[in-house]
C-alpha cells in the first residue's frame, strides 16, 4: 500500500502541471503534498485497519488536497486529482491518515484514495457489515435522491445506493443513514426519502429497467470522476447496474471485462462491427468499449446504430456536449473505434 500511495503521488507530480486559475504548480506545493502523505509513519506490518461508512457525498482524491490539479491549462472540468466520488453509506477500509489529520486513505468497494476525515464515521466491522447486509432495504432509482433527517434536508444520493429500510410512510420511506458523533464514531440515524425515488429491493434485471434507468440521466451534466456530484461514462453505467444488484468496476476497461459473454471487435470493419451488434448484442444489456470511453447500446433506428452515454464531447474537446446524451454510434467516429462488445448476464 505504501508503494501505491507513493506511486500515485509520483504519477500526479509527473503529468499534472497547472492549478485551476492557470498558474503553474510549484515544486514546493508538491513537497508539501509529499509531507502530508505522512508516508514515513506507514509501516505495512503494523497497519491497523479501521472500518467506516461515508456520511456525505465524498470526493476521493489521488493525493490529499481539495485543489484542482490540471494536466492542461484552463481544462477546469478535468481535475486529474479526482479519482472517484463516494455516495452516502459507502463502506471504506481506512489504512492510513495524512500528517495534518484532515484526510484518511482508504479502500472502497471499487476504488481507493484519500477522503476528507469529516465525511467518515468509524464503527465496528460487524456493525458495518450488518448495516450493509440488511435484508430489508431499498435502492435509490432516481438520478438524484434527497435525504432528510428530522424533517430537514441533509444531503443527496445518486442512483444505486442501498439503504436499510424501516417503514413506508405514504409518500415517504424511512431509512437508516450513517452519521457521526462529535468524535467521528458511527451513529445510525433515521432519515426519510421520497418513496418514488427508491425501490424495495433490487429492480429486476430486464432490458426495460436498464433503459428506463439510463434515460433518467438524459441531459444530466458530465462530471469527471464524480466532480460536481455528477457522473462520467463509467460511473453512469455503475449507477444504472447497481439498481439491479450488479456492482461494476470503476473504470471502463475493467467494466468491459466483467462478463465472459464478450466479443472482441478491434480490427474489424465498420460494416462487420455493425453486423455483430445487430446479431449479437442485448439491447439494454450490452456495453461497448472504446479507448477511454464506454457506452450503452440502444439498437438501430432506420439502419443507424444508437447509444446512450455520458460524454464530454468530440476528441478535440472544443465542442463539448458535457452531458448524458443519445447519439449515433458514428458520433466522433465511435463505430470504427469500438474494440469490445460485452453482454452483461445474470446466472
Amino acid at each position: 500500500m505504501k508503494k501505491s500511495i507513493l506511486g500515485n503521488y509520483r504519477g500526479i507530480k509527473s503529468r499534472v502541471k497547472y492549478f485551476e486559475d492557470g498558474n503553474k504548480i510549484s515544486q514546493m506545493f508538491y513537497a508539501d503534498i509529499k509531507q502530508n502523505l505522512n508516508i514515513e509513519t506507514f509501516l505495512e506490518k503494523s497497519v491497523q485497519t479501521r472500518y467506516a461508512l461515508t456520511t456525505a457525498y465524498a470526493n476521493q482524491k489521488i493525493v490529499p488536497t481539495e485543489l484542482s490539479l490540471l494536466k492542461k491549462k484552463h481544462e477546469i472540468h478535468f481535475d486529474r486529482n479526482q479519482n472517484s466520488a463516494l455516495d452516502i453509506a459507502t463502506p471504506v477500509a481506512v489504512l492510513h491518515s495524512s500528517d495534518d489529520g484532515l484526510w484518511h486513505y482508504g479502500i472502497g468497494p471499487t476504488s481507493s484514495g484519500w477522503i476528507r476525515s469529516e465525511n467518515l464515521a468509524f464503527g465496528e466491522k460487524e456493525e458495518i457489515l450488518n448495516y450493509l447486509n440488511s435484508k430489508n432495504f431499498v435502492i435509490t432509482i432516481a438520478a438524484k435522491t434527497a435525504v432528510n433527517i428530522a424533517g430537514k434536508y441533509h444531503d443527496y444520493m445518486r442512483m444505486g445506493v442501498r439503504l436499510p429500510s424501516i417503514l413506508k410512510l405514504d409518500d415517504m420511506t424511512m431509512v437508516m443513514l450513517p452519521t457521526a458523533d462529535s468524535n467521528g464514531n458511527l451513529v445510525l440515524s433515521n432519515a426519510t426519502v421520497r418513496t418514488s425515488d427508491v425501490h424495495k429491493g433490487y429492480l429486476k434485471y430486464t432490458p426495460k429497467n436498464i433503459l428506463t434507468q439510463a434515460f433518467k440521466f438524459l441531459n444530466a451534466p458530465y462530471g469527471w470522476g464524480g466532480m460536481y456530484g455528477e457522473q462520467d461514462c463509467s460511473k453512469f453505467l455503475q449507477e444504472i447496474y447497481a439498481t439491479v444488484g450488479v456492482r461494476l468496476p470503476r473504470n471502463s476497461m475493467s467494466q468491459s471485462n466483467v462478463s465472459e459473454a464478450k466479443l472482441e471487435l478491434a480490427g474489424l470493419s465498420k460494416t462487420s462491427k455493425q453486423t455483430f451488434l445487430r446479431t449479437t448484442s442485448m439491447v439494454g444489456g450490452s456495453i461497448l468499449h472504446l479507448k477511454g470511453h464506454i457506452v450503452l447500446y440502444l439498437g438501430e433506428y432506420k439502419g443507424e446504430p444508437y447509444i446512450i452515454h455520458t460524454v464530454w464531447g468530440a476528441s478535440s474537446r472544443h465542442y463539448a456536449l458535457g452531458r448524458t446524451a443519445v447519439t449515433s454510434l458514428n458520433f466522433n467516429n465511435y463505430l470504427s473505434k469500438i474494440d469490445r462488445l460485452t453482454n452483461i448476464t445474470l446466472e
